[in-house]
């Protein structure tokens, strides 16, 4: 065997987690990193990318959250004073 060419085995396993998607409520299971970022993507059902870690919301935000449409929680420009 040639020296250099030895690949170091690492383990890759991570904890998972479950997010749910904040537009229709679907869940999805996504490996956490530990950095206390997840990236779980698009969602497959809605195609939104706004997601929560299961449990973080009550129901009551919940319902906020999706009687109001994602169009209507876009950030708008807010207009310089005259």
């Amino acid at each position: 065997m040639s020296e250099g060419l030895i690949t170091p085995i690492v383990s890759t396993s991570m904890a998972r987690v479950t997010v749910e998607c904040l537009a229709c409520g679907a869940d999805r299971s996504v490996e956490d990193p530990g950095r206390g970022r997840l990236e779980p993507g698009e969602c497959i059902r809605c195609g939104y990318v706004g997601w929560a870690r299961r449990g973080e919301l009550t129901e009551t935000l919940r319902r906020a959250l999706r009687d109001r449409t994602a169009e209507s929680r876009r950030l708008r420009p807010i207009e310089p004073l005259p």
